[in-house]
């Protein structure tokens, strides 16, 4: 089976969407992040309560931009980790032109800077998404396979071969 696809910006950003919503340490970061902009707060205003200092304001300020800032920081934060990812992904030298021969002891991936052809025992993990199929081979370098890109017939095909490798969960 032979694939040829164009991939462009969007495409990547997919994988780095699934990457960041799926990665545990940016999980950990923005929970923590999240969390300690309001617990700092909560401490401030518990030792001017103490002291006797806590001035009305300043509390309803903290009880009001706590919640906003827990429903709303870590929605900005993926943003501009996406933002970053755009930014380095417009110069990648996977986009463009891209060919893929899967056959059953291979798959090769022709790519406008590089050829690479791996066996199916270096394919660690293979992840369906609504939008693309990734092929890892290490956690950092996907082959990205975006569905409105190649027709059903070819798409029904590789989810056949990939699992009758049982890389892939229906």
């Amino acid at each position: 089976m032979q694939l040829k696809f164009n991939l462009d910006v969007d495409d990547w950003m997919e994988f780095h969407k699934y990457h960041l919503l799926t990665n545990k340490q940016f999980k950990k970061t923005k929970l923590m992040m999240t969390m300690v902009v309001p617990l700092v707060f909560g401490v401030f205003m518990y030792y001017k309560f103490q002291s006797g200092e806590l001035i009305m304001e300043n509390a309803l300020m903290v009880v009001l931009m706590s919640p906003l800032w827990v429903l709303f920081y870590p929605k900005r934060l993926t943003a501009k980790a996406l933002g970053r990812a755009k930014s380095s992904v417009e110069n990648n030298e996977d986009l463009g032109e891209n060919e893929i021969e899967i056959s059953s002891e291979k798959i090769s991936h022709k790519h406008p800077e590089a050829a690479t052809t791996y066996d199916w025992s270096s394919i660690k993990n293979v992840v369906e998404t609504e939008t693309s199929i990734f092929l890892f081979s290490s956690p950092a370098n996907p082959i990205i396979i975006p569905k409105k890109k190649v027709d059903t017939m070819e798409w029904t095909e590789l989810k056949n071969v990939l699992n009758e490798k049982k890389l892939l969960e229906n």
